[in-house]
């Protein structure tokens, strides 16, 4: 259809409806790239684990790095895990039972990434998360925890989970977790003792 200078409010039109096709066309496409194992197993999940308390303790326990190893072998996040602890311990890092996952919620490939790992372990009543202890996620300015969610608001959409610290998208990428996922595990899950390590049968 050709635009005559008689019609300028449709050329106007016409020009933004290019605009808009452009800046589509060159936006990254966004996908899910995770490549998280499935297992069959011989025995029922468990149920949510405890938070527990928090200690000096500076150990890299196998749950954490079986954890860690399995996201980074499904798209090469690294991460990070316990902490020395100074003074009194203020995070499950100084009790060797927490791992920060390096997924930018910013990024909107890692943030499709890191949703991909919270429905994986949400699903079917978040069995993998119960079956792995993980008790505390924190990420996007938002928390999950078994201490306080477990009962009724098992999702695993950040839109639902409560704000963390007051956190805003303006404020502190790494204090407000939006630089990386904070995992905290249970005491079995940190030691590597719970079903979906003591039970799967196969992938």
């Amino acid at each position: 259809m050709a635009l005559s200078g008689k019609n300028p409010i449709l050329k106007r039109v016409f020009g933004v409806l290019v605009a808009v096709t452009s800046l589509l066309s060159a936006a990254p496409t966004a996908s899910a790239r995770m490549d998280l194992p499935t297992y069959t197993f011989t025995e029922p999940a468990e149920g949510f684990g405890v938070v527990g308390p928090l200690i000096c303790d500076y150990v890299w326990r196998k749950g954490i790095k079986g954890f860690g190893n399995m996201v980074a072998a499904a798209n090469g996040y690294v991460y990070q895990g316990p902490r020395q602890c100074t003074g009194a311990p203020t995070s499950q890092h100084h009790a060797g039972r927490a791992l920060d996952v390096i997924i930018d919620h910013r990024d909107p490939d890692e943030q499709l990434d890191g949703r991909a790992l919270m429905l994986y372990l949400f699903a079917d009543g978040a069995e993998n998360l119960r079956r792995l202890g993980v008790v505390e996620i924190i990420w996007g300015g938002r928390i999950w925890t078994t201490a306080s969610d477990s009962d009724d608001n098992v999702t695993h959409r950040l839109k639902s989970w409560r704000v963390h610290r007051g956190c805003t998208p303006d404020d502190d990428p790494t204090f407000c977790h939006y630089d990386h996922i904070h995992f905290s595990l249970s005491t079995r899950g940190a030691s590597k003792r719970t079903t979906f390590w003591t039970s799967r049968t196969s992938s």
